[in-house]
């Protein structure tokens, strides 16, 4: 039976990103408005970083199943990497090189495999998959991500998408929102359950304009995902490239996260935060 509150699931990507990263995250999770995080499991901290989480069972955890940043856990992802040192080097690359290759395919589905159960070897009871940079709703991935949630339970896995609300995208925004659309669609086997998503028309920025839009907007009954990326300010000596810098405000979104105003804006349009450990079986959205 679907509850006469509007529900909301403040999921945090990038978890062991850069140590500032999951710095604002945790800082988030202990102010009780951060209800979900997905982890990086192929940080280079990831051992440091599961036990900080494991110290905070309020959380929900999930997988951000990455196939764009740092160095894959798997040697066979490595072999296919060799020409880069091993190493991924952004979405366009791994596109690249899935669209042209069924070796690089059968090797993405061992890295997403191998990325969810060193979660789950570590402890980490795992709720959710996403992806840094969608890429899991790219035809080639989404088929191996599915098989990987039927195969350990996992039920939900985020379908990324448009904004459902009026007035909040900009152009390149809605652009990419109709891409992921289009691929979210294009998913087999998708349970219809999932959370409706937020967070994409001002991704890397999310502020209090923007959630003053979509608050107002927000179905009684129905259950959202808002995706964030909250942080603190970047460290000085870190490797963190310049463009990553001018598109995220992750001190920003924490700082809103944390703050009375967003508490506010929660009470003022009457939403629940929850986790995804809440949702019904069989809510229809």
């Amino acid at each position: 039976m679907a509850t006469a509150r509007k529900r909301l699931i403040v999921n945090a990507d990038d978890y062991g990103y850069y140590p500032f990263v999951t710095t604002g995250i945790l800082e988030g999770i202990d102010a009780g408005m951060i209800t979900a995080t997905g982890v990086f499991a192929n940080s280079e901290t990831f051992s440091h970083d599961v036990r900080s989480l494991k110290d905070r069972s309020e959380v929900d955890v999930g997988v951000h199943l990455n196939l764009t940043f740092g160095e894959p856990i798997t040697a066979s992802m490595r072999r296919c990497l060799r020409r880069h040192g091993g190493r991924f080097t952004g979405k366009w690359q791994t596109i690249a090189m899935l669209t042209g290759s069924a070796h690089v395919r059968k090797s993405a589905h061992e890295e997403i495999e191998a990325q969810v159960l060193r979660c789950v070897d570590e402890g980490l009871e795992i709720k959710f998959l996403n992806s840094h940079e969608h890429v899991h709703l790219l035809p080639w991935i989404s088929e191996a991500v599915q098989s990987v949630a039927k195969q350990m339970g996992i039920r939900y896995i985020r379908r990324s998408g448009s904004e459902q609300s009026a007035g909040v995208s900009g152009i390149s925004s809605r652009l990419k929102g109709n891409i992921l659309d289009t691929l979210a669609n294009m998913q087999r086997g998708s349970t219809t359950d999932q959370p409706r998503f937020l967070g994409l028309g001002c991704s890397g920025s999310i502020t209090s304009d923007y959630l003053g839009i979509v608050f107002p907007q927000l179905l009684v009954g129905s259950a959202y995902e808002l995706m964030c990326h909250p942080g603190e300010k970047a460290i000085g000596g870190l490797d963190v490239p310049q463009h990553l810098q001018t598109y995220h405000n992750w001190h920003g979104e924490k700082s809103l996260l944390v703050s009375s105003q967003f508490r506010e804006l929660l009470a003022k349009f009457d939403i629940e935060l929850i986790r995804f450990r809440d949702l019904e079986v069989g809510m229809v959205n």
